[in-house]
């Protein structure tokens, strides 16, 4: 409505100031430029200070999955830098599925990345998104024409890992992958003596109980392998 407002008051002046016949035209003169002052200064405030309008936030979660498949339960976000300087960005790559099939990306132009630990056993992405929004509708008509509505304020995407988690270059799950490759045989080594070290009567006849000795050895050894690597360590 205010920027009609404006045209009309703009359209009037000019029609006045071309000295058309109206009668008392010292008053529409001052009241439309009053009119045009007072509508173009609540204007500049909507645009600048966002009158008539508050923040809602909206929030999507999402599940995680590792995009490199490592033993003992180990999981990796694994992210790319693009550029360099200042202009440098991260790229961040999962997986939404468990076979992996599904990429997650995320490009940090744009957006806050937050890298949190979570207490939680599951690996969630949680984006936020803040945006300015007319209070009702008289807002929405009195500022309709002014593309202020639904405008992103911040865009916040939160990794949040839990310990068996880590975050690492490409190149650095490449190393970390190579190494562990060459430490099979130290890897075998140390799950033996876990498991010897845990032996007790009955572990041969209950799979499940040995199992998770064999699984914690695994995330141990090969933890230590991810941590030399990391950017972001695990805390097993």
């Amino acid at each position: 409505m205010l920027i009609g407002l404006n045209l009309l008051c703009i359209t009037g002046l000019i029609l006045v100031g071309l000295k058309v016949v109206v009668k008392h035209r010292r008053f529409w003169l001052i009241l439309m430029g009053i009119v045009l002052i007072g509508s173009q200064g609540i204007l500049i405030a909507n645009v600048n200070q966002h009158w008539g309008a508050h923040i809602q936030t909206t929030q999507t979660t999402q599940s995680l999955y590792s995009l490199a498949t490592m033993p003992g339960d180990n999981h990796v976000l694994v992210f790319r830098n693009v550029g360099s300087g200042k202009n440098q960005k991260q790229i961040y790559v999962a997986t939404n599925k468990s076979n992996g099939k599904q990429k997650v990306m995320t490009y940090s132009d744009g957006a806050t990345i937050q890298i949190r630990r979570n207490v939680s056993e599951r690996a969630k992405r949680v984006k936020s998104v803040q945006r300015w929004v007319y209070d009702n509708r008289f807002a929405q008509f009195l500022f309709a024409g002014v593309m202020n509505n639904q405008q992103v304020k911040r865009t916040t995407i939160s990794y949040r890992l839990p310990s068996n988690w880590y975050l690492m270059t490409s190149q650095q799950l490449g190393q970390a992958a190579s190494e562990l490759k060459q430490q099979q045989a130290a890897l075998k080594a140390s799950v033996t003596e876990q498991v010897k070290l845990a032996a007790q009567p009955g572990l041969a006849a209950n799979p499940a109980a040995l199992k998770q000795i064999k699984n914690q050895a695994m995330q141990q050894f090969v933890g230590k392998i991810l941590a030399k690597n990391a950017v972001m360590r695990g805390t097993h």
